[in-house]
């Protein structure tokens, strides 16, 4: 059955997370801290997903934000500040990020390497954020993107040929993407497996970008997927199915997801706990998981 309009694929825990049609969440893989137990309150409610390393957050019809899963660092607390007044949610590491009406950026939970201390210089001036595994990054309004956080790699040091020239962006463990007005996509930060080279025939034809751990996606104007980096898990295998149906991609840390024009999700890459195996649409909000002996942590 097709019914999905959203994805998030998580870090750490191999879990995933789709948005239904009828404002529903679902999740499916690992659910060692309840990452995948969507809360009954959201409803059918949902209008944004984000999936981190292990915790996940919904934004909701009414600007609210909830969150569920570990808690270790009040990750899932959502500021009282919030209150219904989001427009954009995303999940790093330990902590989480949401943009609100007015432009301004909050943060909560983790608070190494400053990755919740948003920038006096972002002001009311964003209009998009991503929270990768330390680091964090936000698209302001006049095209430039700006970064805080941990920066072991250069992954907020935002190339200058940026400049104001930016519509989306994306953090992924330690390497960060822009996607520019012309549709090029230009890539920093760490590169030991080519994560930041953008293959040469993306061109001018990105509409979509997403990073993983060390590997990297790109959503192309006619639908196609590309993907490029680390390939030890089949990761950046883009199915062959998949053709030039696309309309929106997930990277996690080891596995991959696109949202198709008939509104299916495909899923590729790793699946020790079940995050590929995308589930059937049903009548209520629904989570499945699987367990396996084979793990591999990059805490």
């Amino acid at each position: 059955m097709s019914c999905y309009t959203g994805i998030a694929a998580g870090y750490h825990s191999n879990h995933s997370l789709a948005l239904l049609k009828d404002g529903r969440v679902t999740g499916w893989g690992r659910n060692n801290y309840g990452q995948i137990n969507i809360p009954v309150g959201i409803g059918n409610n949902a209008t944004g997903i984000a999936a981190g390393y292990t915790h996940s957050l919904a934004l909701l019809k009414d600007g609210r934000v909830t969150g569920w899963g570990r808690n270790n660092y009040g990750q899932i607390n959502i500021p009282v500040g919030i209150g219904n007044n989001a427009t954009a949610i995303s999940a790093g590491h330990h902590y989480s990020l949401a943009l609100l009406k007015d432009g301004r950026v909050t943060g909560w939970g983790w608070i190494t390497y400053g990755v919740t201390n948003i920038p006096v210089g972002i002001g009311n001036n964003a209009v998009g954020i991503a929270a990768g595994y330390d680091h964090s990054l936000a698209l302001l309004k006049d095209g430039r993107v700006t970064g805080w956080g941990l920066n072991d790699f250069g992954q907020i040091d935002i190339p200058v040929g940026i400049a104001n020239n930016a519509t989306g962006i994306a953090a992924g463990y330690a390497h960060s993407f822009a996607l520019l007005k012309d549709g090029r996509v230009t890539g920093w930060g760490w590169n030991n497996h080519g994560q930041t080279n953008i293959p040469e025939g993306i061109g001018n034809n990105a509409v979509g970008i997403a990073a993983g751990y060390n590997h990297s996606l790109a959503l192309l104007k006619d639908g196609r997927v590309t993907g490029w980096g680390l390939n030890d898990f089949g990761q950046i295998d883009i199915p062959v199915e998949i053709a030039n149906n696309a309309t929106g991609i997930a990277a996690g840390v080891f596995h991959s997801l696109a949202l198709l024009k008939d509104a299916r999700v495909k899923g590729w890459g790793w699946n020790n706990y079940g995050q590929i195996s995308i589930p059937a649409c049903s009548s209520s909000s629904s989570s499945s998981s699987s367990s396996s002996s084979s793990y591999r942590d990059w805490e």
